[in-house]
């Protein structure tokens, strides 16, 4: 797969199969309202299950959702490693009866970034990212396997839950994660809807690709996510204290987390 990166000023760029002339692709971001994550500089992709006009829906699955950000890719279930769409659920009862797209157990499904225009997935490099999730029954206290939440154009593990462990497992690229805004930190789990920030600043980098959502790798060891998504929030440059302020707000108002 040809991967193709996400800059830091909202363009996508990288090199034609046919020449080697870099393309860039541009992405135009939202206008703001009230407090909404159009408010916050950078943001380049927000997929909301609760914006049904953005869902493409087959025999009761996701197999689209448009960004929310004008002129922004979709993700798409392109059926990587046998994954197959996640279930549409316009009233999920983990998620407080909020629309969720839902990872079911036993099941390997995934969502990946897509180019329409090259009919291929493509990689974002991203600063700060919001996932509105919860993991399975949002009381299990450990992974049952190589969980994978995201992953990079090159089908490497963003970030992935350890095995027996509560915690995000130690060689992914991303190791922590702040949920519901308290301090950065490997152990995510028990997940009841929460929402989970991962920041590229926290790890010392300046940002870290991500190509597919919940998808889990070729090895016969991972396991694609379980539990339900409600909402992604990609950003490419830093937040400040009140960017995330502003994220929080909108996504703890929305679904009543504290």
């Amino acid at each position: 797969m040809k991967v193709f990166n996400l800059g830091l000023t909202s363009t996508i760029s990288g090199t034609s199969s046919a020449e080697n002339t870099p393309r860039t692709f541009d992405l135009q971001s939202v206008q703001g309202g009230a407090v909404s994550p159009s408010d916050v500089p950078g943001l380049i992709g927000w997929y909301d299950a609760s914006a049904s006009d953005t869902l493409t829906v087959a025999g009761g699955r996701v197999t689209a959702i448009n960004n929310r950000v004008s002129g922004g890719l979709p993700l798409k279930a392109l059926g990587t490693h046998g994954t197959v769409a996640p279930v549409h659920d316009p009233a999920n009862a983990l998620a407080g009866g909020n629309p969720a797209l839902v990872w079911g157990a036993g099941e390997d499904c995934g969502l990946d970034l897509f180019h329409p225009g090259l009919n291929q997935a493509v990689q974002a490099a991203v600063s700060d990212l919001f996932i509105v999730c919860a993991y399975k029954d949002g009381i299990d206290a450990d992974f049952d396997g190589y969980t994978r939440l995201i992953a990079d154009g090159a089908d490497a593990t963003i970030c992935q839950g350890q095995p027996g462990s509560n915690a995000i497992r130690h060689s992914s690229v991303v190791t922590r994660a702040s949920k519901n805004g308290a301090a950065f930190a490997a152990s995510v789990l028990p997940l009841p809807l929460s929402v989970l920030r991962f920041s590229a600043a926290d790890q010392g980098l300046v940002s870290f690709n991500v190509s597919s959502f919940g998808r889990k790798e070729s090895s016969p060891l991972s396991r694609s996510w379980q539990g339900p998504i409600c909402e992604v929030l990609a950003f490419s440059s830093p937040l400040t204290t009140e960017d995330v302020g502003t994220v929080q707000q909108y996504l703890n108002g929305k679904y009543g987390l504290p």
